[in-house]
Parts: C-alpha cells; structure tokens; sequence
C-alpha cells in the first residue's frame, strides 16, 4: 500500500480516525493524504449575503490550511510522508475525488454514531464506503 486517504473535519472524533490511518500508513510505508473539507464561497446569488462573506470564506480555507499543515509537521515529524488537501465541496465526494486523484489504496473514515435512519453509519462514511475508487476502512471513532 503506497497512498492512504483520510478525512477530518478537525473535531476530536475525527483525529481519531487520522491516528488511525497514520498508524496503517506508518507501517505499510505509505504517504498519508490528510483531506478536510470547507464550506463553499457564497456568490452574490445567495439569499442575504452577509458582509465580508467573502472573506470569512478567505479566513475559514486558511485557517483549516494552518491545522492541518500543524497536524501534517507533527506525523512527519514521527517520520510519515504527509500530505495535506484542503477542498470545497460535499465531504463523501472529495474524499472519492481526491482518492481517485492520488491513486490511493485505502480511503479511512471515522464512523460517527448517528440518531434514526443513518445511525449505523454517517452519511459520509456510508457514501465513500459506495462510491470510493478504491478500498475503505471505517474506523471506530467513538461511540
């Protein structure tokens, strides 16, 4: 296994995910693509923009960009070969995209309980799980 995929959104649950998928990279000597995902731009064709929308956008990519980059020094300080992707879109598909982009092997994905229809698995998990280029792993991520 030479690229391993994992998604964050940062929160506590999901670095589980990505201790996870460090662990796996580590021992298979694989490079870790680390991919977090940030809201769309609004455009002047959405309902009551905001002032300064845009550039709370700017602000919200950079500073996801800082985390990470600071999570990425830490695993390649424990020797990984990290690399990072920050992307707008829907969470499910630009983990696939940038799984198809970079030739991974392996898409990790934290499992997040939920309540009701989707409480076996997030919808996020589920979605790559069906649409992912390659193999997933769910990982526990909590309960």
């Amino acid at each position: 296994m030479k690229r391993i995929v994992v998604g964050t959104d940062l929160s506590a649950r999901a670095t589980g995910a990505v201790a996870y998928a460090a662990e796996l990279a580590g021992q298979q000597g694989a490079t870790l693509h680390v991919v977090s995902v940030v809201p769309p731009p609004m455009t002047t064709a959405d309902a009551m923009v905001p002032s300064g929308a845009f550039h709370d956008h700017a602000v919200s990519t950079t500073a996801v960009e800082e985390r990470l980059q600071a999570e990425a020094a830490r695993l390649r300080h424990g020797g990984l070969e990290v690399e990072v992707h920050v992307c707008t879109g829907s969470p499910a598909d630009v983990l696939c995209k940038v799984a198809e982009a970079v030739d991974a092997e392996l898409v990790v994905v934290g499992n997040r309980r939920m309540r009701g229809a989707g409480r076996l698995l997030g919808s996020v998990a589920s979605k790559v799980a069906h649409h992912a280029p390659c193999s997933v792993l769910i990982a526990r991520t909590g309960d």
